[in-house]
Order: structure tokens, then sequence, then C-alpha cells
């Protein structure tokens, strides 16, 4: 891995995205080739608000990672690569500890709960990727930042353990219907915080419920998609009429 340490931190970036995603890519099309439903049976229409969110997030927080980076650069004298990776890491322990938080808060906060929805589509692919993520960390795996430093093992094992502890929460993550709003996973959309939703029908067995939450920013970074089995569309259609206005409904595509 010596090369790739060696590389300008943007091309290094680059190359470790590249990669990453490559492996994806061929994991899933062989999962494809054995018969394995990589979509879940979600609609279309869910799949794609979720990779426009994935895909304005990343943007968000490259920007971020770049503002914070300059800090450690140009305050601390560090080298752009450990700016770079001392702005992630902190922000992905800041995202760790808001997780856990939120994981162990949500049932107070959620209420009682008024129907499940459904689970995460594929969710074992998450346990899997889990469980190799805490095994890499203990296996020295993720020490190639600061190979052979003092401290490359305890590093190694804290970023396995992180990784590993997320994608096996978002294993035992559901999308379900609480009094006090709808919990997406892991975090809780309260019924104050939807200004609109709409139905859309564009698969045989699950519908999607488009939500539009409040808030100042562009509302094209403020949409989310709920798949919704047909069999719970007219469960679902009872709470929101009864939690949300009349007027929040903008259009019935079903």
């Amino acid at each position: 891995m010596d090369w790739l340490i060696e590389l300008p931190t943007p091309l290094m970036i680059g190359t470790i995205v590249i990669v990453e995603v490559g492996i994806i890519a061929l994991v899933l099309f062989a999962l494809q080739k054995f018969g394995v439903n990589i979509s879940g049976g979600l609609p279309k229409t869910a799949w794609l608000q979720g990779l426009k969110n994935a895909f304005f997030t990343m943007l968000i927080m490259g920007a971020v990672i770049g503002g914070i980076a300059i800090i450690p650069i140009f305050g601390f004298g560090q080298s752009i690569k450990n700016g770079f990776i001392i702005s992630f890491g902190a922000i992905w322990a800041a995202i760790y500890v808001w997780l856990i938080f939120t994981w162990i808060s949500r049932g107070k906060k959620s209420g009682r709960m008024l129907l499940h929805v459904i689970s995460l589509p594929n969710r074992w692919l998450f346990l899997v990727f889990g469980i190799i993520s805490i095994i890499a960390g203990f296996g020295g795996f993720w020490d190639f930042v600061w190979e052979n430093t003092e401290y490359s093992w305890l590093i190694s094992i804290a970023v396995g353990l992180s990784a590993g502890t997320y994608f096996i929460l978002m294993y035992f993550s559901h999308i379900r219907i609480h009094e006090n709003g709808i919990l997406a996973y892991v975090d809780l959309i309260k019924w104050s915080k939807i200004e609109s939703f709409s139905w859309i029908s564009d698969n045989k067995k699950v519908h999607t419920l488009k939500i539009r939450v409040k808030g100042n920013v562009p509302s094209f970074l403020r949409n989310g998609a709920i798949p919704v089995p047909i069999e719970k569309k007219e469960q679902m259609e009872s709470i929101l009429a009864q939690y949300l206005p009349e007027g929040a409904l903008l259009q019935n595509r079903a």
C-alpha cells in the first residue's frame, strides 16, 4: 500500500473511491447473476430519490471536509493529506456519536409504534459488511493511513468497530410509523417537520410516499421517499390523515 500513500491526496482519494465503487459494482453484479434481487423489490422512485440524496450528501460532506481540513493544514502545519484525514476523522466521529445517541434515544422520542412499514431491503448485506469491517479492523487493514506507526493498529480497530457498528445498526433498522412521526431507519421525522407529501405508484407491490420536510435549504435537499407495501397503504393514509393537515397532500397519483 506504500504506492497509494505516496500519491497526491486528491489522486489517492480518487483512487480509493474508484476501487471501492468498482468492488461494490462487481459484488452487486455477481449477486444479481446468482438471482439475488438487488433492489429488494423497492420501486424505482424510491431508489432514485435515495441516490439523489446520497449524491448531494456526498457533495456537502466533501465541501465540509475540505473546509475543516484548512484548520490543521494552515493552523498546525499538517500536510494536506493529514489535514484531510484529520478532518474526515473528526466528522466521522461526530456522525458516529450522533448515530449511537439517536439509536439509544429513539424509543422515547418516537412514542408508541402505530405501523411497521418495511425493513431495510437486502439488510443481510449490511450485516455481512459489518462483520467484515470489524474483522478487517482487528486485522489491521484500516491502518494504511498511518501504517507502521505506534497507534496504527488501534486506529484500525477504531475505524473497523465504528464502521461495523454502523452497518449492524442499519441491519436492525426499519421504517415505522410512530405517534410522534415517521422513524426512517434511524432518524425520526417529526410530524411537525413534514411540509407536504404525495403518493407515486410505479411498482405493483410497493408504492412510494414522497415527503418534503420544512427548512430553509433548497427544496431538492428536503425531499425523501419512503417505500410502502400496497397492503399497508390504506393504513398509512389513515395515519397521515390523522396527524397531518389536509393541505399537506400535494397530489395522489396512486
